[in-house]
């Protein structure tokens, strides 16, 4: 017998939205106003009434308690729900009917754990008709209580809901529309709702509990594989989803999903930002997606013998991962050399790497490369690089400088220092906007003809190399402004450096100079000239013309005197003044003395020995008697 009927408005938690509760089987209780119904019924339904929000919550909150077996709110477009509703039902609703609403997630995620546990009588709850992409794995819990999952059905979307009855509404205990769980794998939906709540069980015991430790985990970790606590059998063809509580895992923070035939990894494990182990292997997954990084604890990660051929550039920012189980994988990035470095410098590529997606620099300095990635070609050929300015290859092992790398048009600055490099590909020319070349501490010793088709080059830089000589390409550099030798064989300057007009900083020491050309005095643009630790033992008097030379460093040389032209170099007819260094050579006196009072004191001597030569000249041989 049904009689009496209320309005409640405090069940949405967008209190502007009207809902109302279709409650049946309540056990009648003295508190029940006798205005709303007959005292003694069995049971009762509350439809409509005017009472205010306040009092109705304790209302319903006191009749709620009651044996309430029947629970209906459907057809009210609900879109959320109070987070205490559990408590009302919690130990007697049998049937929870939430059907036909606007509910976008229900409550009980990883804050609320043990919110569907509370619900120890239910068994029939339909959730079909809603928006829902996901359900909380807390209703997992519910797998080992009394839910009864025996029957899918059809599933109803609103316009079905008429046909309720026929499709197993009474039969089944879980009732949902499979097309809107897309945040939950396909398989575990596909297979129904035993499957489903098996599958939440299982993500479900992942969760932190109270006091969990999760640096207490015991790891055994070989090259090849990974095992947790006790190794585990190799993986047999079983049901995946007809697991049970004691054959899956239960330890916090570890979840296990291998051979469960998944295609995908499941799109709400990027909200499981607790989990500290992940096991994916002996899946079909094609690939693993970016949101791996959200993962921030994850310690160990297995994908083995799945179907993955690249690993994705959110994996960078799992900052916790140690161990990375890829056995059986053939993958194609990251580079080998870089997965047999370990963990943390595959992490490092792709970071880098991902940084440099539609940027101005890529970072590939102490790699451990061999020779130019396949990725990266694959990735210029997609104009990924279309605007890459700077390039850094330091600190690696190639032998030769890639020719893929010539295919980078927008170049600027092209760094490949600390290497083995014996060559550079002829294909340099092709970097018209290219404007430092730095191959420092290689072994190259000469550099191709096409590097003269650099016209917009502006710095190279070759120290720590064995070169011989200067290569003619770059005498052929006009607008070369600095030019690096330090380190090397050189035993002599040719003349066509004198055509480098824009020189500024010419370094050549730590070599085997046995003097400076006079035609240096041409390069009016030379600031700085380093030619310490060389076999000197001149150097011209043309220097002191070089107006814009503010450094000459000629340190630990053979040299015994120094030219007095220059003085020339001394303001205000030129800049040198402090930047004169000739420590640690052999001076004679009265130089040697002049030097100790400092580079100006010691200009200033040659000024005026160059004066006093100059008078000389001009006054002309003395005429014979």
């Amino acid at each position: 017998m049904t009689t009496g009927f209320q309005c409640f408005r405090w069940l949405c938690a967008d209190l502007g939205a009207l809902s109302a509760w279709d409650c049946r089987g309540i056990e009648s209780q003295s508190f029940i106003p006798k205005s709303a119904f007959s005292v003694g019924c069995r049971s009762f339904g509350l439809h409509a009434t005017g009472c205010t929000r306040y009092r109705t919550k304790y209302a319903i909150a006191r009749i709620l308690r009651c044996f309430l077996t029947n629970f209906r709110c459907n057809h009210r477009f609900l879109r959320a729900i109070f987070e205490y509703v559990h408590v009302f039902p919690a130990f007697f609703s049998q049937i929870l009917d939430l059907s036909c609403n606007a509910l976008l997630a229900l409550p009980g995620g990883a804050a609320a754990p043990g919110y569907w546990s509370r619900l120890l009588c239910l068994r029939r709850l339909d959730l079909r008709g809603n928006p829902l992409r996901m359900l909380p794995t807390s209703l997992g819990a519910l797998s080992t209580s009394k839910l009864e999952c025996s029957e899918l059905g059809e599933n109803s979307a609103i316009e079905k809901r008429g046909r309720a009855q026929l499709l197993g509404l009474d039969e089944g205990g879980l009732m949902y529309d499979p097309w809107e769980l897309t945040d939950l794998p396909d398989e575990a939906v596909a297979a129904g709702p035993g499957p489903l709540m098996a599958y939440l069980a299982l993500c479900h015991r992942s969760l932190p509990k109270a006091g969990t430790v999760f640096n207490s985990l015991r790891l055994t970790v070989s090259k090849t594989k990974v095992t947790v606590g006790t190794p585990k059998p190799e993986h047999a063809k079983t049901d995946a989803w007809s697991m049970t509580g004691e054959e899956s895992a239960s330890t916090a923070g570890i979840l296990d999903l291998s051979s469960m035939g998944l295609v995908a990894a499941p799109a709400h494990l990027s909200g499981m930002a607790h989990l500290v182990e992940l096991h994916l292997g002996h899946n079909p997954i094609s690939s693993l997606p970016d949101w791996i990084g959200q993962l921030r604890a994850l310690r160990i990660l297995g994908i083995e013998y799945t179907g993955i051929i690249s690993l994705p550039y959110g994996l960078a920012d799992c900052v916790a991962l140690e161990v990375l189980n890829l056995e059986g994988l053939s993958l194609l990035s990251p580079p080998k050399p870089i997965l047999a470095a370990g963990v943390a410098l595959t992490r490092t590529w792709l970071a880098r790497v991902r940084q440099a997606q539609g940027g101005l620099r890529l970072d590939l300095s102490s790699l451990g490369l061999e020779g130019w990635p396949a990725e990266l070609t694959w990735h210029a050929g997609e104009g990924r690089y279309a605007e890459l300015e700077r390039l850094c290859l330091l600190d690696n092992i190639l032998e030769e400088l890639p020719a893929e790398l010539c295919g980078l048009s927008t170049l600027t600055d092209l760094s490949v220092g600390y290497n083995r490099l014996t060559s550079v590909h002829p294909k340099i020319g092709l970097l018209p906007l290219l404007k430092t070349l730095a191959l420092p501490f290689n072994c190259l010793s000469n550099l191709p003809d096409s590097v003269s088709d650099l016209k917009a080059l502006k710095a190279v830089v070759l120290d720590g190399n064995q070169f011989g000589e200067i290569p003619a390409g770059l005498c052929r550099l006009t607008g070369l402004e600095e030019l690096r030798l330090n380190q090397n064989h050189l035993s002599g300057l040719p003349p066509d450096v004198a055509r480098m007009a824009c020189l500024a900083d010419l370094q050549l020491a730590y070599n085997e100079l046995p003097s400076l050309p006079r035609f240096l005095g041409q390069n009016t643009c030379l600031t700085r000239i380093k030619a310490g630790y060389n076999q000197l033992t001149s150097i011209p008097g043309e220097l002191g013309l070089l107006a814009r030379l503010t450094e000459l460093h000629l340190t630990s040389n053979k040299l015994e005197d120094l030219p007095p032209g220059l003085g020339r170099a001394l303001a205000p007819s030129g800049r040198l003044g402090e930047g004169l260094v000739v420590s640690g050579n052999p001076l004679r006196p009265p130089l040697c003395h002049v030097v100790q009072r400092g580079p100006e004191a010691t200009l200033r001597f040659l000024r005026e020995q160059f004066a006093a030569q100059e008078s000389a000249a001009s006054k002309g041989p003395p005429e014979a008697i």
